[in-house]
């Protein structure tokens, strides 16, 4: 992996289990699949984290995960390719 210089696994913020309580979720709030899109969602994470340890930790690649929060709009701009365009400095390795 001498090119890789860092991974980043953009998800949903479905990924967390919701309490209802209209707040914004963070980081550390528990993981939770109450539905079969949430649960694959939880499991991406989790592959995500088991890749990092096994594989990329070892080899001093970091790996973090973005969790974004969902919206109806959201959802079409990510159909349209509008979140490929937003993500690709970041893939180029720019900020």
């Amino acid at each position: 992996m001498p090119d890789l210089r860092a991974i980043l696994v953009v998800t949903t913020d479905k990924v967390y289990r919701n309490d209802g309580g209209g707040r914004a979720f963070r980081e550390t709030d528990p993981l939770s699949g109450a539905d079969p899109y949430s649960a694959s969602k939880v499991g991406q994470e989790m592959a995500a984290q088991a890749y990092g340890r096994s594989y990329f930790e070892p080899a001093g690649v970091p790996l973090a995960t973005a969790a974004a929060a969902t919206s109806s709009a959201e959802a079409t701009s990510a159909r349209t390719g509008s979140c490929r365009t937003s993500c690709a400095p970041c893939v180029r390795g720019r900020p």
